[in-house]
């Protein structure tokens, strides 16, 4: 008879995670389902969308700071123009 492997859980760090059906899986400890292969918990493609998706966001973060950042240090730069003031003319 062959051993039923466990995956451990991504919510609670448990190793409880079963299939309970094609695709479908579900922590025996914090009761929460997921979807994944049909025969292992995580596909090499999810696995590599996923670091994916988390780097891209990362660079996104980073691109976002700097930004902030350059924005302020131009502010901080620029003086303000001077307004000229109008001269009254006397007939």
């Amino acid at each position: 008879m062959q051993q039923r492997a466990k995956y451990v859980c991504p919510a609670c760090g448990k190793s409880q995670v079963r299939r309970t059906a094609s695709g479908i899986w579900q922590c025996r400890g914090c009761k929460t389902t997921f979807a994944g292969g049909a025969f292992e918990f995580a596909t090499s493609v999810a696995t590599t969308a996923k670091v994916t998706m988390t780097r891209l966001k990362k660079l996104k973060e980073e691109l976002n700071s700097a930004n902030k950042e350059e924005e302020v240090k131009v502010e901080k730069t620029e003086k303000p123009k001077k307004e000229k003031k109008a001269k009254a003319v006397v007939k």
